[in-house]
């Protein structure tokens, strides 16, 4: 419904079938699609699905509500002209009318995600991968003593098209690393290898996924357990791609070993200074509030001797 030429759009064609629900309608009713000049009736109210609704105004509940944000989304919102529209977000643009909000902690109180975040960076995105290879296979062992099935899962959000480590140059890495390639699924764009793919069957085989965006939003698995972003970590858009996408609980109860209770960020990025506040601020922007993310957080830094070791032991917790 969200398009700006609405020719050739179902919703928003002529219907003759509809007309009995436009019969009382006066012909000059504001708001509603006409039929083109060009056609049959033109000038007249189109008998569609679009103006049906529009005439009832129904109810209107829009998830990830701030990317209806743009001219087209209101637009649409005014053809259908609801009656009141629920907005569902993480993040609630300034001027909404904010009728509820549900913060981390009320979230892990009630065992839907996993707190702690533990982040740890590295000097390369070979050595992020390297980390993020050995987390989940920790992980792994870990959770053959859990009381139900788990299986961690490693999201790596590679670099873009015409950068070093692309998606293909990821999967090589990998594949070089003595992982088996059906173990390795592609999201992208172009390449949508979870379609149909179940991750909480115990026959799966995925244990590493591979993406840029296409798991921005509207996925969530609670298998996933470990995020890698390789690019470098400036500002908090960097990780919004993969971070809300590791938190979410498996079965929605605490796991009896508290590391299966956490999330696990590894990212290459040369100063974590800069890591550490790209990842709050984008806890902050996804609605975790200062509370959780700024006065909550603690950054231990345990230095071992050796300089590149030092970076891989860097933790941002997010503490109860």
């Amino acid at each position: 419904m969200r398009v700006e030429n609405t020719e050739g759009r179902k919703v928003y064609s002529h219907n003759e079938n509809l007309e009995p629900h436009f019969s009382a309608v006066p012909k000059k009713s504001p708001g509603l699609e006409l039929i083109e000049d060009d056609k049959v009736g033109a000038g007249t109210i189109k008998f569609s699905l679009a103006n049906l609704l529009h005439l009832h105004r129904p109810l209107m509940i829009v998830d990830e509500a701030h990317k209806a944000v743009t001219g087209l989304s209101q637009t649409m919102q005014q053809r259908v002209n609801p009656s009141a529209i629920i907005e569902f977000t993480a993040t609630p643009q300034r001027q909404s009318n904010l009728l509820h909000s549900v913060t981390a902690q009320e979230l892990k109180d009630a065992e839907m995600i996993k707190l702690p975040v533990m982040l740890a960076e590295h000097p390369t995105w070979q050595q992020a991968v390297d980390g993020a290879i050995s987390k989940r296979q920790e992980l792994a062992d870990i959770a053959t003593r859990d009381t139900k099935y788990i299986r961690p899962i490693v999201l790596f959000q590679a670099q873009d098209r015409g950068q070093v480590a692309t998606v293909d140059v990821l999967k090589d890495y990998l594949i070089e690393q003595g992982i088996a390639e059906k173990r390795i699924a592609i999201a992208t764009g172009d390449q949508r290898e979870l379609d149909d793919v179940n991750l909480f069957d115990p026959a799966c085989d995925v244990d590493f996924i591979i993406t840029v965006e296409a798991l921005k939003e509207g996925w969530d698995c609670s298998f996933a357990y470990v995020f890698c972003s390789l690019a470098n970590i400036h500002s908090s858009t960097d990780v919004e791609q993969l971070l809300g996408r590791v938190l979410r609980m498996p079965y929605a109860t605490r796991r009896s070993d508290e590391r299966l209770n956490r999330a696990y960020a590894h990212l290459a990025s040369p100063r974590f200074s800069e890591a550490a506040m790209a990842l709050k601020d984008r806890m902050v922007a996804m609605g975790w509030g200062w509370r959780c993310c700024s006065q909550q957080c603690t950054c231990p830094i345990h230095d071992t001797g050796n300089a590149a070791k030092k970076d891989e032991r860097v933790f941002l917790l997010i503490r109860n």
